[in-house]
């Protein structure tokens, strides 16, 4: 066993984690919220209402973007088009 499977097996360890997750978890809670405040804020500081919406709408259509590339790889490439023959080659 290495050094760090002994301390995680140790009591300290096992202490160790679990200080880290009740400090941890909130913590990334708190980052996550921070930076959609912080960038509300910034959009919110744009006067012009177009660019304004605009920006809105860019960062709408790149999260539309991610969860559907996401979920039709997940989805879809893994279950049909992984399945397709191979083409064969037409000099053979």
């Amino acid at each position: 066993m290495s050094l760090i499977d002994d301390f995680m097996n140790s009591i300290i360890g096992k202490i160790w984690c679990a200080g880290m997750l009740i400090v941890g978890v909130p913590l990334l809670g708190l980052v996550g919220y921070g930076t959609i405040l912080i960038g509300y804020e910034l959009i919110q500081e744009i006067e012009d209402p177009l660019w304004r919406d605009l920006t809105y709408a860019l960062i709408f259509e790149s999260c539309v973007i991610v969860f559907v590339v996401k979920t039709t790889y997940i989805n879809w490439f893994r279950k049909h088009l992984w399945r397709l023959p191979e083409l064969k080659d037409k000099n053979q």
